[in-house]
């Protein structure tokens, strides 16, 4: 049977000998690295020798002030150290911190936040992960239901129309200042320069930037778009250049979750009034952007289709938002009519019918 491996950071079996001059403790100690030293220390009896080696190993392990994390140490606390370290490098933008924060706070922590790093195995995160996958699905369904939307003011159809003529997100739509937009011009065009974002502190606000810096695009918006906006616009009254041009009865940014919640409220409650066969229970605003990715894709080719989405290539175009294709092009009944069999030459007389 194979010996067992010691852990990292500890010691194995305390041996007492006596010595002329009194007691020596030794053992063997595993370093954090991996790699094995004795360890041995001297006292006048064999209690005392044994608790100063004891003494020397600790005074030798690495530091475990806060932010040392080691096999005891719990998932809050590792957590906590996570989110404190990537505030600190300011790579992640302030509202993507919050959403991890979020997810801490309301998932992680409330189902493994007790445990400790030394208890985490195979089997404990795949049963956490399978039963917060089924409690996901469910939240999905049932989210938030004693929380209302925004009273129903005719915006919500106005934001699917600027959606759907423009590719852009749901922050990006809400986020389209009155200087976005240009609707005069032969070709009317919308500029998204922005999106809306939650800021600890300060609600909902407008980030000044879409959600890559590079996704800033000039767009010619179709008829029903240009409508939608002028519509908007006429009930708005004057705007500042600034003021989105979707917002508030205050002015204030819509939260895109509201305007979730609105949606999801008229679809439900919608459910038993449509025609049969139609289903709108996976319907969301993000919808609208695939649905235009697969309507130019199909027309125009994924090209076209990932320069309005503002995706740098196709890759991710073609990989989350266009349809596949499930009719095949024609083209190839062309091809394969090379391989049509030849007919048979009667150079010699038929045989003879039996």
């Amino acid at each position: 049977m194979a010996r067992p491996v010691q852990p990292l950071g500890t010691f194995g079996v305390i041996t007492v000998r006596r010595t002329s001059r009194g007691y020596v403790a030794l053992t063997r100690f595993r370093e954090h690295t991996g790699a094995y030293r004795r360890v041995s220390a001297t006292g006048e009896s064999r209690a005392a020798a044994e608790n100063r080696l004891k003494e020397k190993i600790a005074a030798g392990l690495p530091s475990t002030a806060e932010g040392d994390l080691n096999r005891q140490t719990k998932i809050r606390a590792v957590a906590e150290v996570w989110i404190r370290e990537i505030e600190h490098r300011q790579d992640h933008a302030p509202q993507t911190i919050e959403v991890y924060r979020d997810i801490i706070n309301r998932i992680i922590l409330p189902g493994i936040g007790d445990l400790r790093l030394g208890e985490l195995t195979l089997g404990t995160l795949d049963r956490f992960l399978k039963t917060e996958a089924a409690g996901g699905l469910s939240r999905g369904r049932h989210a938030q239901p004693g929380i209302p939307g925004p009273p129903p003011d005719g915006q919500l159809a106005q934001i699917f129309e600027v959606m759907l003529g423009t590719s852009a997100r749901l922050g990006e739509a809400l986020a389209i200042r009155r200087g976005d937009v240009d609707l005069d011009a032969d070709q009317p065009t919308v500029t998204i320069t922005g999106t809306i974002v939650f800021v600890r502190g300060k609600g909902h606000v407008r980030q000044p930037h879409p959600k890559h810096s590079k996704y800033w695009r000039t767009i010619t918006v179709p008829s029903f778009t240009r409508d939608a906006l002028r519509e908007r616009l006429a009930t708005a009254g004057d705007l500042a250049l600034e003021q989105t041009v979707i917002h508030t009865k205050q002015g204030t940014p819509l939260s895109p979750a509201n305007v979730r919640r609105l949606w999801r409220s008229i679809r439900d409650a919608s459910a038993g009034l449509l025609p049969d066969g139609i289903d709108l229970a996976q319907v969301v605003p993000h919808t609208l952007r695939k649905t235009v990715a697969t309507a130019l894709d199909e027309a125009a080719g994924t090209d076209l289709a990932a320069e309005l989405l503002g995706h740098s290539s196709t890759a991710v175009t073609r990989a989350h938002y266009v349809q596949p294709r499930k009719r095949v092009d024609p083209k190839t009944a062309e091809i394969l009519e090379g391989l049509r069999p030849r007919a048979p030459e009667h150079d010699h007389p038929p045989s003879p019918e039996l």
